[in-house]
């Protein structure tokens, strides 16, 4: 089990760069996190992708959504979370846009000035995670 999936576009560099470090620092915090640019397999093909994430999403306690540069299939990971009772956090720049059943879906979403500076607010998404 892990306690955290990781749900953000693989598109864009700024994501990939994000992702890692923010992953990086949550499991220094002590947490696990399924990251799908490293923990699926990305040569696999879209149907094992899709299964992998699947799973992915299933083993996970709860889905951190990291909105900047959110595509549609960030948004049906999200409502395929809900559907399983998973609690979702989303994390936004203050400009970021969240569509109404994001908002609706989500347990917290945790709005900052800038999401590239991690260290200023890491410590409190930890403890939102690590509640039960």
């Amino acid at each position: 089990m892990k306690n955290i999936y990781l749900s953000s576009t693989l598109k864009k560099d700024w994501n990939l760069n994000f992702n890692k470090e923010l992953a990086e620092a949550l499991e220094k915090a002590g947490l696990t996190v399924y990251l799908p640019q490293r923990d699926t397999d990305q040569e696999d093909g879209l149907d094992l992708i899709f299964k992998q994430d699947i799973n992915g999403m299933a083993e996970a306690d709860k889905i951190l959504v990291v909105v900047k540069n959110a595509s549609e299939n960030l948004w049906l990971e999200v409502g395929w979370a809900y559907a399983k009772n998973k609690p979702i956090i989303i994390l936004a720049d203050e400009t970021d846009f969240i569509p109404v059943f994001g908002k609706k879906m989500a347990i917290k979403i945790i709005k900052v000035e800038s999401l590239d500076n991690i260290k200023s607010y890491t410590d409190d998404l930890i403890k939102i995670i690590k509640l039960k």
